[in-house]
């Protein structure tokens, strides 16, 4: 009869609701979706919307943690190029002022470019290789006095008068913790992830308000924290 199911075949699958975010969670051990069932109230439903919903926040902080890095590394380049040349990396009386975890990160960086056959003291190279946690190491107040107190102004000409070193290298510490907490999957719910979307922005103004400006206007985080399930 026209239409009746074949003896020995198995049924078509289901149509997929592509509205529906359990597809992808019924994959996730339930260690890993407790945080969202706490969220959500035990509605297992919600929960899974909690998860895409911060799967995707993480996504759009690509953008401004990609702008963030960028111009706080060039800013921090461009200073130290002033101060020790643009040779800076391999500068005697700078790579001196370093604590252990900055000198690792040096070695790192001309250990890798090593192993790709590319120059390892090529100073554009090392800046673009080297991890956002050396550039936030660097604000560190131990480097306050050989650095900082005379070149703060210079390297973030918006920054607010009165802010302290401790407090700017905190500020760009927790920008790192984020941009590391992001490329890990770790979840964001529970987070005040307006206050991080905040203060990136900030960090990118004290180096140039108009860049801060572009990046406000660009940034899609603040119209996904809106659409949280």
């Amino acid at each position: 009869m026209t239409g009746e199911q074949p003896q020995g075949e198995p049924p078509p699958p289901a149509p997929i609701d592509f509205n529906d975010p359990s597809i992808f969670t019924r994959a996730l051990p339930p260690a890993r979706l407790q945080e969202y069932l706490i969220a959500a109230g035990f509605d297992r439903k919600r929960a899974a919307a909690l998860y895409v919903w911060d799967v995707r926040v993480a996504q759009e902080f690509h953008m401004p943690l990609h702008v963030a890095e960028i111009v706080i590394r060039n800013a921090l380049d461009a200073t130290f190029r002033r101060l020790f040349g643009d040779t800076w990396p391999n500068a005697p009386q700078f790579v001196a002022l370093l604590d252990e975890q900055r000198r690792t990160d040096l070695t790192q960086a001309r250990q890798r470019l090593a192993t790709q056959r590319k120059p390892r003291d090529d100073t554009d190279r090392i800046v673009a290789i080297l991890p956002f946690g050396f550039w936030s190491g660097m604000l560190a107040p131990a480097y306050g006095r050989p650095i900082w107190f005379a070149s703060i102004r210079a390297t973030f000409p918006d920054l607010p008068f009165g802010r302290s070193m401790k407090s700017v290298n905190a500020h760009i510490q927790g920008i790192n913790t984020l941009r590391n907490r992001i490329y890990h999957h770790k979840p964001l719910i529970g987070r005040d992830i307006s206050l991080h979307h905040t203060q990136i922005v900030q960090a990118v103004g004290w180096v140039s308000a108009e860049i801060a400006s572009w990046l406000r206007h660009h940034s899609k985080v603040p119209e996904l924290i809106r659409q949280r399930p």
